[in-house]
């Protein structure tokens, strides 16, 4: 079976589409893909009228809502893990601008820069997967293990009233053992940093300082060489960076590309 790279799949579980998302599909629809948009809402017909090029579908068609998850995201990760191992393709998330194209290797894993000092400091690697862009094909093998893993881990948090690590984790840890040299550098598609998220927001370009020993590199770096930028929606939200924005900030800039 042939993998169609030119389409992109993501999740919106409800409501209308927020200032993140219009601006990331702006750029994926920029860059020439195809877009399969699933919701478990009906779709608002502003988001429709505004977005005519974007598939709307229905998420219930691939998985159905699973109300023992814990929260919008995980629905997200629940969805994209089943969508890849039924389907195959690239999964993008809906606050990931696209700069360029997504190169057109067959499996795609994103990542992240990891804290190097104080708590919470990663030992032994500079980066850690994450699944902000996947692709895989259908039916892998490292997907199907993380769906069984993740449901196994849901059954037994309901059992026990145990915490259990995020589904995310659970499919982090499965790409670490198995095939940890596949993982993206985190300047492909998150270039800038969760330490540097106030940034995009609240200055026109990257400070160059040095934040728990992660390399960040500037903006007409990350033009040049990046595939996409990653936005943080949830961190700028619940850190206030979005309200407060300036101007000319980055995230102003990325708007003006695509208007």
């Amino acid at each position: 079976i042939i993998m169609n790279k030119n389409e992109l799949f993501t999740l919106w579980v409800e409501g209308e589409l927020d200032e993140f998302t219009k601006l990331c599909l702006k750029s994926w629809l920029r860059l020439g893909y195809t877009i399969k948009l699933f919701m478990y809402d009906e779709p608002s017909p502003l988001d429709i009228s505004e977005f005519p090029q974007v598939q709307f579908l229905d998420a219930s068609d691939i998985i159905e809502y699973n109300e023992e998850l814990e929260s919008y995201a995980e629905q997200a990760d629940w969805f994209r893990f089943n969508y890849l191992y039924l389907n195959g393709g690239t999964w993008i998330d809906t606050d990931e601008f696209l700069i360029k194209k997504i190169p057109d290797h067959n499996i795609i894993i994103s990542s992240e820069a990891c804290k190097k000092t104080g708590a919470y400091a990663v030992k032994g690697r500079d980066f850690t997967p994450n699944i902000g862009v996947l692709r895989f094909p259908k039916g892998n093998k490292i997907i199907e293990e993380t769906i069984n893993k993740c449901n196994n881990a849901i059954k037994k948090e309901l059992k026990s009233n145990s915490n259990r690590n995020s589904l995310m984790k659970i499919f982090q840890k499965i790409v670490l053992r198995i095939c940890p040299k596949l993982v993206s550098h985190p300047f492909e598609y998150c270039p800038i940093s969760w330490a540097y998220c106030k940034d995009i927001y609240c200055l026109p370009n990257i400070k160059s300082t040095n934040k728990f020993m992660i390399v960040q590199p500037d903006m007409g770096y990350i033009i040049q060489h990046s595939v996409g930028i990653h936005l943080w929606r949830n961190l700028a939200l619940q850190k206030g960076y979005y309200d407060k924005k300036i101007d000319n900030c980055i995230f102003n800039k990325l708007l003006g590309l695509v208007n």
